[in-house]
Parts: C-alpha cells; structure tokens; sequence
C-alpha cells in the first residue's frame, strides 16, 4: 500500500470516530412538550386514529396495510412491518 492511499485510509477511519453532539435531556423534553408528534408526522404521513393511537402506511419501506403507529401519549412512532 503507498504512503497516499495509507494516509487516505487513515484520514477515513479518524472521520468515522467522530461523535454526534449529545442533548441534554432538559432540552429534548423541551422539545417533546412543545410539538405534538402526531401533527408532526401526519405532515407527511396520512394517519387514522384506532383506539389511543394513530396508523398509517410506513413511510420507510412500501407496504399495503398499516404498521406504522404513533401514540401522543408517548410523543414516539415505531414500525411494525
């Protein structure tokens, strides 16, 4: 291997260790407390409410029946599929 293309390497690896920024908790649930995840999503995402939550199509992958949930209780989405 030249010295280039060790450099190169060694340049990629030192990028791929560098760390997101970490939030604090107090401004995450600032965050939570100050929008409401399912107006948020339904922006994007056409969504029916059934029982405490709202479904709609998943919008990371294709699907035909609904296995994308949002619960406003708990400001969070998760993908059944």
């Amino acid at each position: 291997m030249s010295n280039a293309s060790n450099n190169i390497n060694m340049q990629i690896e030192k990028e791929r260790k560098v760390e997101m920024p970490r939030y604090s908790d107090e401004i995450i649930e600032e965050v939570r407390q100050s929008n409401d995840i399912v107006d948020i999503i339904s922006q994007y995402v056409h969504l029916k409410r059934s029982g405490r939550n709202y479904f709609g199509l998943c919008p990371f992958h294709n699907e035909k029946s609904p296995s994308f949930s949002v619960s406003p209780d708990k400001q969070i989405f998760h993908c059944f599929g």
